[in-house]
């Protein structure tokens, strides 16, 4: 399932995850990045590792994107938008599936 950041978001980061195996691959707007997934219940930890591009104009997003996945405990799933939670159930990202 391919979920994107909403229309708004500027460089529109996105995430793909395979059903077939705990893998996903993403964009930050400007690098790509593969990893893994764990899920139990509503607990999530994502692990990635990506590109090094530089990225002008793009570098707020890639950091706030790369950030959001290393921090992500938590997911909820509404409809079609994913929502990624910290430690503290702050809401760190959401996306448009």
């Amino acid at each position: 399932t391919t979920f994107a950041a909403p229309a708004s978001s500027r460089n529109h980061p996105t995430l793909t995850f395979r059903g077939d195996t705990p893998t996903f691959s993403g964009n930050g707007g400007c690098n790509r990045l593969a990893g893994q997934y764990e899920v139990r219940g509503d607990a999530m930890t994502l692990s990635a590792a990506g590109t090094m591009m530089a990225c002008p104009g793009a570098d707020a997003t890639e950091t706030a994107f790369k950030a959001a996945l290393s921090g992500t405990r938590a997911y909820r799933i509404l409809g079609r938008t994913l929502e990624l939670y910290g430690d503290k159930r702050q809401l760190l990202a959401r996306f448009e599936g």
